[in-house]
């Protein structure tokens, strides 16, 4: 979270402090007091200038994000930038961070087997699976596995209340909000979705940083990645089976708006 990241600095700073508060014990040693006098007036003069100079820029960035510069940033999980108030439900239900785990009450049987399934077809094709015994034995634990699954969440006692499972609901119905997670850390930004679509199109529409394609690149990349790989096949720099391991199974694609 930027609070931890503020709390490591904040140490440094400290640690900066006293190796200042040396050094300038040393010089005190070696010149006199008139010399010492001009050394730390120019000292501070400096130091006024560096902090103009941050705090302007600063201020520009806060003002750029539409947030008050006299807001208290402390140690929270959840930011509510947003026009919508949140209920203390929802509130609660977002400060348990992104990376909170919701014990659930049912899961899909096939979803799971199909997940089974494809895990074990990454171990055949891995050639983790190198004879019958150990692969009959691992096909066991695998179907042994999604029952023990099954079984282990009919008995689990759910971690959210009947409040915060109807937040869920309700959020998700809630189309006029965008609901991410900061760049760094666990907390939760709530945003105006046409303030994050307005901010994003600001950023896209940055030429000297972003370049618009005429068309999508994915395929032909793809192509020349797996030529790559047949001439290193074919000059023994790389085995048959690790040409199969990093080949492409199928087309990729990059996400579309």
């Amino acid at each position: 979270m930027l609070y931890n990241l503020f709390k490591e600095q904040k140490k440094k700073l400290k640690k900066l402090n006293y190796d200042v508060i040396e050094i300038e014990s040393t010089l005190k040693k070696v010149v006199n007091n008139l010399i010492w006098i001009e050394i730390e007036s120019y000292i501070n003069k400096l130091l006024s200038k560096e902090k103009e100079i941050i705090n302007t820029r600063h201020n520009k960035k806060f003002s750029a994000l539409k947030i008050a510069i006299n807001q208290q940033f402390d140690n929270k999980l959840l930011y509510n930038f947003s026009y919508r108030a949140l209920s203390s439900a929802e509130e609660s239900l977002l400060e348990k961070g992104w990376k909170y785990a919701i014990k659930l009450d049912k899961i899909n049987t096939l979803s799971i087997k199909t997940d089974i399934e494809y895990m074990y077809h990454c171990m055949e094709k891995s050639l983790l699976l190198n004879n019958i015994d150990k692969t009959n034995r691992v096909k066991t634990l695998l179907n042994e596995f999604g029952n023990k699954l099954k079984n282990k969440i009919d008995k689990e006692i759910p971690n959210l209340s009947s409040e915060e499972l109807n937040a869920i609901s309700t959020l998700i119905k809630e189309h006029s909000l965008v609901i991410s997670k900061v760049d760094k850390g666990n907390a939760i930004v709530v945003m105006n979705k046409s303030d994050y679509l307005m901010k994003a199109k600001e950023l896209l529409n940055d030429t000297k940083t972003f370049e618009k394609l005429k068309h999508n690149l994915t395929d032909s990349r793809e192509q020349e990645f797996i030529k790559f790989l047949l001439q290193l096949k074919r000059n023994k720099i790389i085995t048959p089976e690790e040409y199969k391991q990093m080949r492409p199974d199928t087309g990729s694609r990059t996400p579309e708006a």
